[in-house]
């Protein structure tokens, strides 16, 4: 009977086994015992793969496996001290901005030494809370100008054009904020006589108002515009020609 009986318990294990495969669940937040028995069996990377799919982060070999590690555990604890663990800075930055999001504190921005995940921290911020001012703390001048751009864009502040550089992407800013805001004076600030009849004529386009015209210089263009207004219907969503 006995015999009967254990034979009975193996046929079961024997399906478990095959139901549910080998994943070895965790018996405590970095893994457990059981963890340890299944990836000690395996060797080089798939060990070191092993050991951080279980949170076993001091039993990885690998620099970068055992940081990438340690930032999954630093998440899953929800602690940020244990970033400070990284011995990659890129890897330690790329932690430390995920929890001034999550915390949504833009102080631990200044705690970061990695530049680029610096940049990131304080761009998310500034974006996020539409302070343009926040821009300037951004070191990487094309992310700066990025910055300053989306939210002159988005506030059609064009003030907020002018730290912009490249010269280019700076008309390119103002272009946009003086269609937006449907401001013939911001046209005025362009560069060069051609770019800023372009603008005229771009505003004329999108109020159906010939008005705009009238301030082109060149004569073509403004032939041009004369016709394509009395041609078409105004693009703007929303705007009503008082």
């Amino acid at each position: 009977m006995k015999q009967w009986f254990i034979g009975v318990v193996l046929i079961a294990l024997a399906f478990l086994i095959v139901a549910y495969g080998t994943t070895i669940p965790d018996d405590s937040l970095t893994g457990g015992a059981a963890a340890d028995t299944a990836c000690a069996s395996l060797e080089g990377m798939a060990q070191d793969n092993c050991y951080a799919d279980h949170l076993r982060c001091s039993k990885v070999d690998d620099k970068t496996i055992r940081d990438s590690c340690v930032a999954d555990l630093a998440f899953k604890k929800e602690d940020s001290s244990v970033c400070n663990l990284i011995t990659s800075e890129k890897t330690k930055g790329y932690c430390q901005e995920k929890f001034a999001e999550e915390k949504n504190d833009q102080s631990l921005c200044l705690e970061i030494k990695d530049q680029y995940w610096k940049d990131n921290c304080f761009f998310h911020f500034a974006t996020s809370t539409v302070n343009g001012e926040d821009c300037s703390l951004i070191f990487d001048q094309e992310q700066k100008s990025t910055c300053f751009n989306k939210i002159a864009v988005d506030t059609n502040n064009s003030a907020l054009c002018q730290p912009i550089l490249p010269q280019q992407r700076q008309q390119s800013c103002l272009f946009s904020v003086a269609v937006e805001t449907v401001d013939i004076e911001i046209c005025q600030q362009l560069v060069g006589p051609i770019v800023r009849d372009s603008c005229r004529t771009r505003l004329a386009e999108v109020t159906g108002d010939t008005m705009y015209c009238d301030y082109i210089g060149d004569d073509f263009i403004k032939k041009r515009c004369y016709e394509t207004v009395k041609e078409e219907k105004p693009v703007k969503a929303g705007f009503v020609k008082q």
